[in-house]
């Protein structure tokens, strides 16, 4: 197993899915029916699509996120309910990229009947019935199965390594944006505080805090096996349901517009939490992840598809060149099938 990073954003995106098709929430539903201390300093009419979609403004909190703030769910829903939006709500979307997933967990408690956290969630309905091997908050024991993570460009070769990835169009964009200010992602590191400080996720006591956004454990195949279900249909080959056709249609044909994402920078879209991947032209759901890290379903072969890493490049987009080697194998191998 290996620390995700943002690929986790799906995974607590698939949890929400599951409570709006068992009837528990409703994506056009306010999020204050569900939580009404959320209904602070401008947010009382956010519906749960727009905080999903990154519509909602809340890329940054009111305080530093601390490893100390997470330990504390209570607390850390309360910092959460007070923030104030940084745009209207609904005008624009911007990747709230460490916000996302403790949003999601704290509206997921107070829906789901059990008030469970998105890992808790998680391990009950999808890792254990389908035998995912895949965990938002990890417990203890199972350290031992997690390669430590390292970084590319911490060593003499940084400079190196940094210019090699400005090669990259969309890393180049993304830096661009930070060094003009045209892009709001350097408040957003800013405020992210402890989670910056990727190495400290190394430590067993850490690796068990619940971080829904960033920092999910798990191997290739489960991240595969998850959207190889979504890719077919929500159910597995022995017909056991994970999501219906019709959840499943809206969160392929939903999404934010193509637009210019005021975190980022870059163009970006959103589907209910899920990040639209593209490929061939072809639009697919998924999430990227920091460091190379990425999955995603490609209802067209249905089949899914999971890439995980300890050795994290600087390409966090889906545009690692490890990943794309290996997407453009797999899709050779198909098309050779095909003919």
């Amino acid at each position: 197993m290996a620390v995700v990073f943002s690929v986790t954003k799906g995974m607590s995106a698939l949890c929400t899915a599951m409570l709006v098709d068992r009837g528990h929430l409703d994506y056009d539903q306010k999020v204050v029916h569900y939580w009404p201390e959320f209904g602070q300093n401008g947010k009382e009419n956010i519906t749960v699509k727009q905080l999903l979609h990154h519509e909602a403004g809340l890329a940054l909190i009111d305080t530093p996120i601390t490893i100390d703030l997470l330990m504390n769910y209570d607390e850390l829903g309360k910092a959460l309910a007070k923030s104030p939006p940084i745009w209207e709500p609904g005008t624009t979307h911007g990747y709230h990229a460490f916000t996302f997933g403790f949003y999601a967990s704290q509206l997921l408690t107070r829906a789901d009947p059990k008030r469970r956290t998105i890992g808790e969630y998680f391990c009950d309905e999808i890792a254990r019935p389908f035998g995912i091997e895949f965990y938002i908050g990890l417990p203890k024991e199972l350290n031992y199965r997690v390669a430590r993570y390292f970084k590319d460009g911490e060593d003499i070769n940084a400079v190196k390594s940094f210019l090699r990835s400005q090669l990259d169009p969309t890393n180049r964009d993304v830096s661009w944006g930070m060094v003009t200010g045209q892009s709001k992602l350097k408040e957003v590191i800013d405020n992210a505080d402890d989670l910056m400080d990727f190495y400290q996720f190394n430590d067993p006591r850490n690796r068990e805090v619940e971080c829904p956004s960033a920092t999910g454990y798990g191997t290739a195949e489960a991240l595969a096996k998850v959207y190889g279900i979504i890719a077919n249909g929500g159910k597995t080959s022995d017909g056991k349901q994970l999501l219906s056709e019709k959840l499943i249609k809206m969160l392929e044909e939903g999404g934010t517009p193509l637009l210019k994402d005021e975190i980022l920078g870059i163009p970006s879209r959103f589907s209910f939490g899920f990040h639209r991947l593209t490929y061939q032209d072809r639009e697919m759901l998924g999430h990227p992840g920091f460091g190379g890290n990425n999955a995603y379903a490609d209802s067209k072969y249905h089949i899914g598809v999971g890439f995980v890493t300890r050795y994290a490049s600087q390409y966090g987009f889906g545009n690692d060149p490890r990943f794309a080697s290996v997407i453009d194998a797999l899709y050779r191998a198909i098309q050779k099938l095909e003919v």
